[in-house]
């Protein structure tokens, strides 16, 4: 009799453990309820994007000789034509141009160093070596010229005679906004940088 009765003690403090934790449960359950909610709105960004058109007035010359100055135009567009009227989405762009010299599709550094552009106006470009900065913004839809003309210096000697010479132009354009080229063209010359940061 006696066991029964702590088996019966062990019961009913048993269950009313069960029945405290049951409680304590509840009231963590009911504290820690709180409303909430959650929604996405959806938006649409078109990116901007960079292209450009490079052409020229006249692709082949003949018979030029030393210390002759050649008339040609050498243009970039920032469209996607020449034509200029295909610019929708592109933005405003800086851009530096070099060039280089092939002799019989053999390039030759020597020879480009005595081929020269020569410029109408020689304050839209800042020089670095054999690169040339554009010191102007170009926006969606202008134009610029590379270079007006060519100049062959006189040092040129008899190993050119009636070779075939191939001048390739190489344009280098990045965004204007945000300065991208103190990123990008971290070999861009003091004189440039000075006059595109008061553009």
């Amino acid at each position: 009799m006696y066991r029964k009765k702590i088996k019966n003690q062990n019961a009913v403090i048993f269950w009313l453990a069960v029945g405290f934790f049951a409680i304590i449960l509840m009231i963590i359950a009911i504290t820690t309820a709180y409303f909430s909610n959650q929604k996405t709105n959806t938006g649409q960004i078109t990116l901007g994007e960079l292209d450009f058109t490079i052409y020229s007035n006249q692709n082949s010359f003949q018979n030029v000789m030393p210390s002759q100055n050649i008339s040609k135009t050498v243009s970039i567009v920032n469209a996607r034509n020449s034509a200029g009227t295909n610019y929708n989405n592109l933005c405003p762009i800086f851009f530096k141009f070099s060039f280089d010299v092939f002799v019989d599709n053999k390039k030759d550094d020597y020879l480009a160093n005595l081929i020269g552009p020569s410029f109408i106006s020689s304050q839209n470009y800042t020089q670095n070596g054999r690169e040339f900065y554009y010191n102007n913004i170009l926006v969606a839809g202008q134009v610029a010229n590379l270079c007006d003309g060519l100049q062959f210096s006189h040092i040129i000697d008899n190993a050119y005679q009636d070779k075939t010479i191939s001048i390739v132009f190489n344009v280098n354009a990045i965004q204007s906004q945000n300065n991208a080229y103190l990123e990008l063209w971290t070999d861009a010359p003091q004189d440039w940088i000075d006059i595109v940061e008061n553009l």
